[in-house]
């Protein structure tokens, strides 16, 4: 922070649950992972049987896994051995977001997937300048007068998002922090699902159908 910047908003959730159903660390084990670029890497892979909220859609697979009481839960999407794409898959999913939410059934399977811990972080700045907020950002256009008074000019210069989330056999801890810096003027059948190549996930509220997280794992290797 340098000697300009005024103010910071901050808008955080942060998420720590743990899976009504533990995996049992003994039956973690190295295994292989596929990357987008079909080369391979070794990770830990945690593996369950029994009853899961289960679904196979068009080019993909789909598990819920829940957490405490089961009212949130964390949803796999993966796409299938036969067409592994991430993004044909996304663009699937996307094109009728309700798939996200309907046509699960329970159904008893098997369930390996990878112990995980990813971050992110990106600046908002063009993003939100490309859906209208540009006076927002110039230091001669922007008007905060309800926040402070003028002069000195207050005006956005950087908004910045970062994610944290970290999946073991316990359960899972997620966070997601934006920031606002702003400166003076001068954020039933028996299924399989192997989760070994890139997937997207969901942590969702399944009272209100709410998105609390959502994100794809491309390397579960890397941090």
């Amino acid at each position: 922070m340098d000697s300009s910047t005024v103010l910071y908003l901050i808008n955080a959730i942060y998420f720590k649950g743990e899976w009504a159903r533990p995996f049992q660390e003994n039956a973690t084990s190295d295994g292989e992972f596929v990357k987008p670029d079909g080369s391979m890497i070794q990770v830990p892979m945690m593996s369950q049987s029994g009853e899961f909220e289960y679904k196979a859609g068009e080019g993909y697979q789909a598990v819920r896994i829940p957490y405490g009481k089961g009212n949130i839960r964390m949803v796999i999407y993966l796409p299938t051995a036969e067409s592994p794409d991430l993004d044909k898959m996304m663009s699937v999913l996307l094109s009728n977001p309700d798939q996200l939410t309907k046509g699960f059934h329970f159904e008893d399977g098997e369930l390996r997937m990878p112990r995980f811990k990813s971050e992110y972080s990106i600046s908002l700045n063009d993003a939100l300048k490309v859906l209208g907020m540009e006076a927002a950002f110039d230091s001669e256009r922007a008007n905060f007068g309800n926040m402070a008074p003028i002069p000195p000019n207050l005006y956005i210069s950087n908004v910045q998002h970062k994610t944290f989330i970290e999946v073991n056999e316990r359960g899972t801890e997620a966070a997601a922090v934006t920031s606002v810096e702003m400166k003076e003027e001068s954020a039933a059948q028996r299924f399989t699902m192997d989760v070994n190549r890139p997937f997207f996930f969901t942590i969702e509220d399944g009272s209100t159908g709410t998105m609390l997280f959502m994100g794809c794992i491309e390397n579960p290797g890397q941090e």
